[in-house]
């Protein structure tokens, strides 16, 4: 399953697949924030929070629940 939230609010849940490994793959280290394309993506042991730079939305992902706000 695949939780997606966009620039606006908008979230909702999809089927995707991951796909295999390409050039840009990032892997996220806890505590560390990182900035993609308009998004902040901060990472902790209580979840992944990523939000939009413009709008101020996002999502919290965690292991237990995904979060919109």
């Amino acid at each position: 399953n695949v939780a997606g939230v966009d620039a606006g609010g908008v979230f909702n849940w999809g089927e995707g697949n991951i796909g295999g490994v390409d050039a840009d793959q990032v892997t996220l280290v806890y505590g560390q924030t990182y900035h993609f394309k308009g998004w902040t993506v901060a990472s902790s042991l209580h979840g992944t929070r990523f939000t939009n730079d413009a709008s101020g939305h996002g999502m919290l992902v965690s292991i237990g629940r995904v979060s919109p706000f």
